[in-house]
């Protein structure tokens, strides 16, 4: 008799516990579903693509850096900027302390001849600059380029002495040849007459 009357209430307690078992299983399968791994074809567009575009990983770690290498000192940089060298002559700041200090030539005359060419001429320009700056009573000639021109630094005498010039050129290792240049125009001979020529010359 006590069985058949907790029969009802027994059944009742069945299906709530069934219920119950559905009902946690359908949220298991949820939370499964939205905590499972992306899907294949997803997973495959997630890539770190490194510096190196011909290496391709999943990896989604960041990726070790590369050692740097150093530059080999004796193999030339491709493409690097090279700045060319300076070819104009020039009177250096050392040529120039050394000369100050001269006087050997102070108070005497000279004429310094340039060319109309823009190299010689800066270059004539210096030489004017010392020479003035140790004394020496310094005239200037420009003249065109002729057809036979001279060549570096000649001290053409013109009747008068460079020994004094050229001591005072070696002391400061400028270099200099002794001579008749051609390219001294006739009329400047005369207008220098007795005096020493210093012909500054095209870039030997």
């Amino acid at each position: 008799m006590a069985y058949s009357k907790l029969s009802p209430a027994i059944a009742l307690w069945v299906k709530l516990a069934v219920l119950s078992l559905v009902i946690a299983g359908v949220l298991t399968a949820a939370a499964t579903f939205f905590r499972s791994p992306t899907p294949q074809k997803e997973q495959a567009a997630l890539v770190v693509v490194p510096s190196d575009p011909r290496t391709v990983t999943s990896d989604l770690r960041a990726l070790p850096s590369e050692p740097r290498a150093e530059p080999d000192p004796a193999r030339p940089i491709p493409n690097a900027a090279r700045t060319a060298p300076n070819d104009d002559r020039a009177v250096s700041s050392e040529q120039q302390a050394t000369l100050s200090r001269e006087v050997s030539v102070k108070g005497m005359k000279l004429a310094i001849m340039k060319y109309s060419d823009k190299e010689s001429a800066a270059y004539a320009n210096q030489l004017i600059e010392v020479f003035r700056k140790s004394g020496a009573q310094v005239q200037t000639l420009l003249v065109g380029i002729s057809d036979d021109p001279a060549a570096g630094v000649v001290l053409d005498r013109n009747g008068g002495e460079t020994d004094r010039i050229a001591a005072y050129l070696a002391k400061a290792q400028i270099p200099f040849t002794i001579g008749q240049a051609a390219s001294v125009p006739s009329s400047a001979r005369v207008a220098f007459s007795g005096v020493p020529i210093v012909v500054v010359g095209l870039k030997p």
